[in-house]
């Protein structure tokens, strides 16, 4: 079983933001977010989403869970990771999470693991794969 490296933050109501915001300031790069579908074949069987990057590269991938959501709002995240790889910032909207990744060894896979509650209590699991390369 793999060990997890672990990032948690959390929605403040009152304030209007998050208690850990990461890099403040932020717009997910388009090509490395997945969006949550809102049906139940959002899950099917099969390959995980896997991404490549260098090494050398530290690079931001998200969830984006708008339609999964519906009118509901995230009130915290944890992110977690296969050990050995570094993650980063954290940032988020109430219903988008990003990570910032970087540190990986050239031919391993790594897992990248986000889990979401709502407001109304509802818990979604997420995960996508990296694999390091030299580009």
């Amino acid at each position: 079983m793999p060990t997890f490296d672990q990032i948690v933050t959390t929605w403040d109501n009152t304030t209007g933001t998050w208690d850990n915001p990461g890099v403040g300031s932020f717009t997910p790069n388009r090509g490395r977010t997945i969006r949550v579908k809102s049906d139940a074949h959002d899950l099917a069987n099969g390959p995980l989403p896997r991404f490549g990057m260098d090494p050398q590269d530290v690079l931001d991938f998200s969830f984006d869970f708008t339609d999964w959501l519906e009118s509901d709002t995230i009130t915290s995240i944890t992110w977690s990771v296969t050990a050995g790889v570094t993650t980063g910032s954290i940032a988020q909207t109430q219903s988008v999470a990003s990570v910032f990744v970087s540190n990986g060894v050239i031919n391993r896979v790594y897992e990248v693991h986000c889990q979401i509650v709502t407001t109304a209590g509802r818990t979604a699991n997420r995960t996508l794969e990296l694999q390091f390369q030299k580009k």
